[in-house]
């Protein structure tokens, strides 16, 4: 082979070496345009305070900005105009504004960076074009629905949260928070955010007090905005003794019970049936304590049943608050021998 093949094919194999050896690195610009957090609005000034960064290849660069009302019949109402200024990348920017006596409704603020196409000749860059929506809204929100009704239960309930708005917009987005121990739902320290879940209460031997308020998205409420319900349970535990003999004590047939648990009150109600129905005579004693009832039965007489007499075997203690609208009910087995 001549000499000359010789030295191109060593050249190329030097140069093939060499690149393998190195890395090229081609360093690609980051862009980006955010708004940094929510809106800051004072109500009492109706003032709207936006921050916004944008991060560029160059360290300036023209960028627009605008303010319009959009939700009028009439279409888009300019409330700022166009306006360019040339703005630092990577630097936080403020947008500020004072809309008192504006009028309630949407505005868009719309943020466009921009790029020099030529002398003086600027065009947008249509990946760092966003806009922010935000609400006017000067009156605080109706108060939300407890579902769960101010009442006594027995056993653990679950509560959700409504609005009218909800389903009929009328300003700003309203959000409900709430507490389940009587704090204020406005507090940020207490309250909880209802997210659409339902929300559990359990079982108490206190009252269990639920209060929720409506907030807008420009962080109005008033005394309007709060709702309330007050939660009471009943719980029969347990009955000492838990079972009786038809023979036993010093009066045949009368056994004086003990029923422990809370909510009683002077209008909680005790019956007791036997296995096929028979309803044992009961007698309630005279002082009935939240978490204690005094009960005296008679197994010799009783009512009902699909035969006469009062059997043995497995019966139930049926104890029942007779003064609230859902008649809270409770269940103990009882022995009857």
């Amino acid at each position: 082979m001549p000499w000359k093949k010789y030295l191109g094919l060593l050249i190329a194999l030097s140069l093939f070496l060499f690149l393998t050896a190195c890395t090229l690195d081609l360093e690609i610009p980051e862009y980006s345009l955010e708004f940094d957090g929510e809106i800051l609005y004072d109500p009492t000034a109706a003032n709207v305070v936006i921050y916004y960064t944008f991060v560029a290849e160059e360290p300036t660069h023209p960028c627009t900005y605008s303010l319009h009302r959009v939700d009028g019949s009439s279409g888009s109402t300019v409330v700022v105009p166009e306006t360019t200024e040339v703005l630092v990348a990577g630097q936080q920017q403020k947008f500020e504004r004072d809309l008192s006596g504006s009028e309630d409704g949407v505005y868009r603020f719309r943020v466009v960076v921009q790029v020099e196409q030529s002398p003086g000749d600027y065009i947008d860059m249509s990946f760092l074009d966003k806009t922010f929506e935000f609400y006017l809204d000067s009156n605080a929100p109706d108060a939300p629905i407890i579902t769960l009704a101010s009442d006594t239960y027995v056993g653990d309930q679950v509560t959700l949260f409504d609005h009218s708005e909800w389903i009929s917009p009328a300003g700003s987005p309203v959000e409900v928070f709430y507490t389940l121990d009587g704090n204020d739902p406005a507090d940020p320290y207490h309250r909880q955010k209802f997210s659409g879940g339902a929300i559990p209460v359990p079982s108490s031997d206190t009252p269990v007090i639920i209060r929720a308020v409506a907030i807008d998205m420009a962080d109005h409420y008033d005394s309007f905005s709060y709702s309330q319900q007050t939660i009471s349970f009943m719980d029969a535990e347990s009955v000492d003794p838990c079972s009786a003999d038809r023979t036993g004590g010093d009066q045949p047939g009368y056994h004086v019970l003990t029923i422990t648990g809370y909510g009683f009150n002077s209008s909680t109600k005790v019956e007791l049936f036997d296995m096929d129905g028979t309803e044992v005579t009961v007698f309630i004693g005279p002082d009935i304590t939240s978490n204690q009832i005094i009960v005296v039965i008679v197994l010799t007489s009783g009512t009902g049943g699909s035969h006469p007499g009062v059997d043995p075997g497995m019966g139930t203690l049926v104890i029942r608050n007779e003064d609230t609208p859902s008649f809270p009910t409770d269940y103990l087995d009882f022995l009857i021998e």
